[in-house]
């Protein structure tokens, strides 16, 4: 009987406990639920916030009576009937602009200049301190406005710039205000992001170093509705870096040498091309290889020292024909001396029936593929961000600085368990 009873009072022990438990687990439950509850209520309110925030920045985009009728006067043209290029607006003021499919027109109030060109014309250019507003003709609202420091059509200096991206509903702005290097982000500057990503996104800032549009340096990029801190520290061309100051700097100065996109600078074409490459086995020395698209004709390839590049064929570094075979596409091999460089080179050639120009400066001797930028990717850049800033569209960028601030999050959490 006494083993009976102990058994007994052990059974009911364990009732007990398990009843404990299953109350504990639904108090975890509720918990959990009431979490989750109070996340989405916070998330309703940041995007409700956020939406508030953007909104308010509408008038940025109507212009006035005035303005409208100048922006509407006409179109700004550009005589090659390129994509890219130096377009020149009804009061005879040019500057560069890329990939507008649409008829635009554009004012200035500023400084010009009398200039020759990358594409050999000579134009009234923007230049000096002004303001610059752009405007769809078909588009009730202004597309971008600009005030501050230009250089040959170029924003270079300090400026502040909005975009309005029109390939989105609602209200989808970008504000910079800092430092440009010839048409880039590039120095000390604020980039806000007013619902750039999409329905139901939030506004975000970043405040720091930034380097051909993107972060890179020190920063810190905050949720604009919530004011919440998302990442302090360093970036390395748009992504968080967790090492150290030494280590950032480190790598940033290998990648003078190692990294394909940090031989070249500051391309400016009449065609849309993209840019990739390799580095040579003794990287800063040996052969400058350039490897142009299959379909140019009539290539022209010259240096600021007068140097003429012959073209002939040179194997594409990536394409194989059948059986692996080497496919051979127009190019150029020179070995100029090396205290030539930085060398700015000027292109011409026919491509899909127009004739166009390239201009860039190469840093040091590599391998450089310029190749035309599919219809698709094309697309693509005009529904993303319309303007000038197509190279890195911003919305990608943003979204992949947030995975990878994501992915540090939890490699923290986990680091922390």
């Amino acid at each position: 009987m006494k083993r009976m009873l102990v058994l007994w009072l052990a059974g009911l022990s364990l009732l007990i406990l398990a009843a404990g438990c299953e109350f504990d687990r639904d108090r975890e439950k509720a918990a959990e639920a009431q979490a989750a509850e109070a996340e989405q209520r916070a998330k309703a309110q940041a995007r409700i916030a956020g939406e508030a925030l953007a909104a308010a920045r509408e008038g940025v985009f109507k212009p006035d009576p005035a303005e409208r009728a100048l922006l509407e006067a006409g179109t700004a043209i550009n005589p090659l009937g390129t994509p890219n290029g130096y377009f020149t607006n009804p009061e005879g003021v040019s500057g560069y602009f890329t990939n507008y499919e649409r008829p635009f027109n554009f004012t200035w109030n500023g400084g010009t200049v009398e200039k020759r060109a990358f594409d050999g014309r000579t134009y009234r250019i923007m230049d000096g301190p002004g303001e610059l507003a752009l405007k769809y003709v078909d588009d009730p609202l202004i597309l971008q406005r600009y005030k501050g420091d230009m250089t040959g059509g170029l924003w270079n200096g300090h400026g502040e710039h909005w975009t309005r991206n029109a390939g989105a509903g609602g209200h989808h702005y970008m504000f910079y205000q800092g430092d440009f290097r010839l048409d880039h982000m590039n120095g000390q500057g604020v980039l806000i992001n007013y619902n750039f990503g999409g329905p139901g996104g939030v506004p975000v800032k970043y405040e720091g170093e930034l380097r051909g549009d993107e972060f890179h340096g020190q920063g810190l990029f905050t949720n604009l509705a919530t004011e919440e801190v998302i990442y302090k520290g360093l970036w390395f061309e748009g992504c968080a870096f967790t090492g150290s100051r030494g280590q950032w700097l480190a790598e940033d100065d290998g990648g003078e040498l190692r990294e394909v996109n940090r031989q070249f600078a500051d391309p400016l074409m009449t065609d849309r091309l993209e840019f990739s490459g390799f580095i040579n086995p003794d990287p800063g020395r040996g052969p400058l290889t350039i490897v142009l698209p299959r379909d140019v004709e009539r290539a022209v390839i010259t240096d600021q020292t007068g140097r003429v590049y012959p073209i002939e064929k040179v194997a594409h570094p990536t394409l194989r024909g059948p059986g692996d075979l080497e496919i051979f596409v127009p190019g150029a091999r020179q070995e100029p001396p090396l205290a030539d460089y930085p060398l700015t080179l000027n292109f011409s050639y026919d491509r899909g029936g127009l004739h166009h120009f390239l201009r860039l400066i190469v840093k040091h001797p590599f391998g450089l593929v310029v190749e035309a930028m599919a219809a698709e990717e094309e697309d693509e850049a005009d529904e993303d961000l319309p303007g000038r800033m197509t190279k890195e569209e911003l919305k990608a960028s943003i979204d992949r600085r947030l995975r990878e601030l994501e992915k540090l999050e939890r490699e923290k959490e986990r680091d922390a368990n």
